[in-house]
């Protein structure tokens, strides 16, 4: 992608398109280029500036400067950067991004960004009160070593973060029919280590059956590769014992050693497929 972006005609007038698209492509192969990215979130064009704020906003673990990177977008002469960079310091998992609204709303707020930026700036502020109310920590499992309970402390984190596991599953792990599944107690959670890590880092889709009950799996499980090793191995280790779960803890070696196994594995597993590696326990 890198030598297609290098061999682009910049006189062509689909340029800034064309590196748009390619910021994409290196996105979606979760590698996004934060060179090319740093490029564009200076372009002289607003649009592709907002773009790659937009990219920034689920790329935040790729950059050591982020918040800094939005800030100078909060900073734009142009409503919809600022706009793009508010919405993206939300997904902040640090309060200090309260300082991003701040500048944008120093820069003036339009009839777009007012009603979102007023919102932004009161969900940071209350950030950490309302997440330590709203998803208290449960009562951490004795059968857990001294390390594997500060793993079950930091997935219970990732569980909750906006976007990730609760979205879907829900915070009692019962799900949301008919298209996400329920955690408590399930075979696909407590049972094999490396299923389950699978179809976290990649995804899985097709019909299968859980506590008697038929999903026809065509709403996906969204692939979260984009989570480190250690993330991944938190989460896991406090879902699998969560939710009327008991089993083993995940470290991450074992994520890392999915990880590198199945690094040629493109698009989402189907779940036919992932039981055949994988059989359900008996």
């Amino acid at each position: 992608m890198q030598k297609w972006v290098a061999a682009l005609d910049a006189k062509d007038p689909n340029h800034a398109h064309q590196q748009l698209e390619a910021l994409w492509v290196t996105w979606g192969m979760n590698a996004v280029d934060t060179d090319l990215l740093r490029k564009l979130i200076a372009h002289d064009d607003f649009r592709v500036r907002s773009a790659a704020v937009r990219v920034l906003r689920y790329n935040f673990d790729r950059f050591t400067d982020s918040l800094d990177l939005l800030k100078k977008a909060a900073a734009d002469d142009h409503g919809r950067v600022r706009l793009e960079s508010v919405i993206a310091a939300t997904w902040y998992d640090k309060r200090e991004a309260l300082e991003v609204v701040t500048i944008a709303q120093g820069k003036g707020l339009d009839g777009w960004s007012k009603a979102a930026t007023e919102a932004a700036a009161a969900r940071l502020q209350g950030k950490a009160q309302k997440e330590e109310v709203e998803n208290p920590m449960p009562t951490i499992p004795e059968h857990l070593t001294d390390a594997e309970k500060e793993s079950f402390k930091a997935g219970h984190e990732v569980y909750f973060r906006d976007g990730h596991c609760a979205t879907c599953h829900q915070k009692d792990g019962k799900g949301l029919d008919p298209a996400f599944p329920p955690l408590n107690d399930s075979i696909y959670v407590h049972g094999s280590s490396e299923r389950l890590i699978k179809l976290t880092l990649h995804g899985v889709m097709g019909p299968f059956e859980l506590h008697g009950k038929k999903y026809d799996g065509q709403v996906p499980m969204t692939p979260f590769g984009m989570l480190s090793d250690k993330e991944v191995a938190d989460v896991l280790t406090f879902t699998r014992n969560s939710f009327d779960n008991k089993a083993s803890a995940i470290t991450p070696d074992e994520v890392a050693k999915v990880r590198e196994a199945t690094k040629d594995q493109t698009g989402f597993y189907q779940m036919e497929e992932l039981l055949k590696e994988h059989p359900l326990e008996k």
